[in-house]
C-alpha cells in the first residue's frame, strides 16, 4: 500500500468531478503522451493498482490515438484520489526528464546593466553593514 495520503483537502484540487448518475462520478483531463507509459505502467501494473486502490476504472487513449484521460468511480473522493495519484506519476516523470531545450536570455542590454547598476546603488550599496 502507498504512503500517499488519498485524504488530500479538497480545497487543493483544482479539478472538477461531475455526477454521471446517482451512483457514479467522473472526471477528465488531458496528460502528454510521453507519460502514459509511466501511467499505464509495466504490463498495466500501475493502472490497475491504482484502479484497484482507488476502487476506479481509468480509461486511456490507445497509443496512437488522442483523447483525455477519464476515470469513472462510486464517489467523487475516489475520482479524486484516482486523479492526485495520476497528477504525482506525471509530475514525478516530469521531474526526471533531461532537457531539451536551451534558453539564452542577453543580459547586457542596455536596460538590463542600467537596472542592475540602480539595484546595486539603491539596495546593496546602501547598506554599508552588509558583508561583501
Amino acid at each position: 500500500m502507498s504512503n500517499y495520503n488519498d485524504e488530500a483537502d479538497d480545497e487543493e484540487d483544482d479539478f472538477e468531478v461531475t455526477a454521471v448518475d446517482d451512483s457514479r462520478y467522473a472526471t477528465s483531463f488531458h496528460v502528454s503522451k510521453h507519460y502514459i507509459g509511466s501511467i499505464i505502467g509495466k504490463k498495466g501494473a500501475t493502472k490497475m493498482r491504482i484502479e484497484r486502490e482507488t476502487k476506479t476504472n481509468i480509461k486511456i487513449p490507445k497509443q496512437g490515438e488522442a483523447g483525455d484521460i477519464s476515470i469513472l468511480g462510486p464517489t467523487p473522493a475516489n475520482v479524486k484520489a484516482a486523479r492526485r495519484r495520476i497528477n504525482i506519476i506525471v509530475m514525478s516523470s516530469r521531474s526526471k526528464q533531461r532537457p531539451t531545450h536551451f534558453i539564452s536570455i542577453p543580459l547586457n542590454t542596455p536596460d538590463i546593466m542600467r537596472n542592475f547598476q540602480n539595484f546595486k546603488v539603491r539596495d546593496i550599496l546602501s547598506y554599508p553593514d552588509l558583508p561583501y
